[in-house]
């Protein structure tokens, strides 16, 4: 078995795994590259935390439960 690395932007990467998803998972095996998704699962967090994006719930208990209420579907009862 022979491995290749492969540079693709972003706008074919999809459709080149969903190609290579096709392919048998005895011939082809698909290898992620582990640092690189852990450096962008780091960039994410860090972004998350310098938005500062729930300070204004003060209480997030109540917050999860009022966005948990189930609510009614239109036209339906």
């Amino acid at each position: 078995m022979k491995t290749i690395q492969l540079e693709l932007s972003d706008k074919i990467y999809d459709k080149v795994i969903n190609f290579l998803a096709l392919l048998p998972e005895k011939e082809c095996h698909i290898l992620e590259n582990q640092e690189i998704q852990q450096q962008k699962l780091g960039e994410a967090l860090d972004f998350a935390v310098r938005s500062n994006a729930f300070s204004d719930i003060k209480d997030p208990s109540a917050w999860q439960n009022e966005i948990r209420i189930d609510r009614t579907l239109p036209e339906r009862e």
